[in-house]
């Protein structure tokens, strides 16, 4: 099984600071200081929502489609 860190996680979607304070408000990012991994299914959740972000998409619109 694969195991990411926040750090693989931001690196490899190439998040930015604001792109992952959006994630986190809509709990697909784990607060600051928490320990904690992410597995293959979280880093495809994120990398879907990064994209619907990207394509305009607000956090209130994710949230709601979550």
């Amino acid at each position: 099984m694969w195991v990411f860190t926040e750090r693989d996680v931001t690196r490899l979607l190439g998040l930015r600071p604001r792109r992952s304070a959006q994630l986190r408000r809509l709990g697909l990012l784990h607060a600051p200081g928490e320990s904690g991994s992410y597995g293959f299914r979280e880093l495809v959740t994120l990398r879907v929502a990064n994209a619907l972000l990207d394509q305009g998409l607000t956090v209130r619109q994710l949230r709601e489609a979550l």
